[in-house]
């Protein structure tokens, strides 16, 4: 059951939705573009999901595209093209200051929630909406992950893996506690959060769903360590400095640049960027909010994005196959691309639009080549307004795609976990 506060804070989320939608009714009928506001099972926080929290922000991000459709529909001046677009940079503190910066923190959360450690948010909160709530409040303010060695919740059976053995004779930092592996996955926890933000917005070009303001959140999320290292007050003591020092006893040559540069060749080479950068120009000179991505003879060019994994950094061009209007077939490559070790995964997935009925919508992904990871779902939109969603996710954590989400190791090396969503559309 939900804490009577965690209710509470989600009441006052969806009446901060509600809030924006109310402000700019009437927008969705003109630019046709489906947002829903949910409610997802995942957002509990036993259930430690990645995915979840990651479609939160999609949605926070839809509701503010949202105002913005609603502005430029009007006479007024605010609704010039250019005006909207060097306004779309104010929504920076909203998406990127607002929610990746809580998200990013969610990263660092749950890995150590994962590995069966008791982390706290700082401003307090024991969980991601508490966090979320209170990083509204107070913006700009720091944030944090902290947890204590002895604060345990459960021990995995191969616990050293994870987390390192004491006694220590004072309390040990994060670089102290966690296994060398696993004080990868966890300092790199918060830019691959951001980096996964970023990837989930551009995968909706696939299906014609991408809008003009997304451009901030997205470059923002492709260049996570840059703008991490660049915002950070102690960058020698900050997460990227501690992860190079923690990839050098892994006898890896990785460097704060290296990460940056890595960032770098992910923005120049996916083709999202370049979709998001004629979205502009259409916005600017068509008024055309839609962005879709590039295709030849149906393949759509691929969307690069890049991970910092435990076996060094890692690129991965995500591609799909549109056979008709309704049927995709998504596929991907992860592969280690820059001063690390050596692995691939692959991704083949399948997903269509009104299947047998008008609303019936499944989806199926596999990857494979380091463990294999699962994730299908199934939505249906019951009216006009309201979509039931329901989902299965599985993760191997010796994959990159499973320790970077893995919901939990407290028995074995992979985990498997339903769950649940209800949307109102608008």
């Amino acid at each position: 059951m939900l804490k009577a506060s965690t209710i509470a804070r989600l009441q006052k989320l969806l009446g901060l939705w509600t809030a924006l939608i109310l402000l700019g009714s009437g927008a969705s009928a003109l630019d046709g573009h489906v947002r829903t506001l949910s409610i997802d099972s995942g957002y509990l926080t036993s259930a430690n999901s990645n995915r979840a929290f990651s479609a939160l922000g999609v949605e926070w991000v839809d509701a503010q595209s949202f105002l913005f459709d609603k502005l430029h529909f009007t006479d007024s001046a605010l609704g010039n093209g250019l005006t909207l677009i060097a306004g779309s940079a104010a929504g920076f503190t909203l998406s990127v200051d607002g929610f990746m910066t809580p998200y990013h923190e969610f990263g660092h959360f749950s890995r150590a929630y994962a590995v069966g450690l008791d982390p706290q948010f700082d401003p307090a909160a024991s969980n991601f909406i508490g966090f979320l709530s209170k990083r509204f409040v107070n913006i700009f303010g720091d944030a944090s992950v902290q947890f204590r060695h002895g604060d345990r919740r459960f021990i995995p059976p191969v616990d050293s893996r994870y987390v390192a053995s004491g006694p220590f004779a004072f309390t040990p930092s994060s670089e102290q506690s966690l296994s060398t592996d696993w004080g990868v996955v966890f300092h790199s926890a918060g830019v691959n959060n951001e980096m996964r933000f970023a990837g989930d917005l551009a995968d909706r070009l696939l299906d014609g769903h991408g809008h003009v303001y997304e451009w901030v959140p997205y470059t923002a999320g492709l260049l996570s360590s840059n703008y991490y290292n660049l915002t950070n007050d102690t960058p020698n003591n900050s997460d990227l400095h501690s992860l190079s020092r923690i990839y050098g006893n892994k006898g890896l040559s990785i460097s704060v640049p290296d990460m940056e540069r890595a960032n770098m060749i992910s923005f120049v080479g996916s083709a999202a960027t370049w979709a998001y950068m004629k979205g502009i120009w259409d916005f600017v000179g068509k008024g055309e909010t839609r962005v879709n991505a590039f295709s030849v003879k149906g393949v759509y060019l691929p969307i690069v994005t890049n991970y910092l994994t435990s076996q060094g950094i890692s690129f991965r061009a995500a591609s799909a196959y549109r056979l008709n209007e309704k049927v995709l077939f998504p596929f991907a490559i992860e592969f280690i691309g820059m001063s690390g070790g050596s692995g691939q995964e692959y991704t083949l997935g399948y997903r269509q639009s009104d299947l047998l009925l008008p609303g019936l919508s499944p989806s199926v992904a596999a990857t494979f080549g380091r463990g294999l990871n699962l994730n299908a779902s199934l939505s249906y939109d019951a009216t006009r307004f309201t979509r039931v969603s329901i989902g299965i996710e599985k993760y191997d954590v010796d994959s990159f795609h499973g320790e970077r989400n893995i919901t939990s190791v407290e028995k074995r090396q992979d985990a498997a976990q339903a769950w649940g969503r209800v949307s109102l559309l608008y």
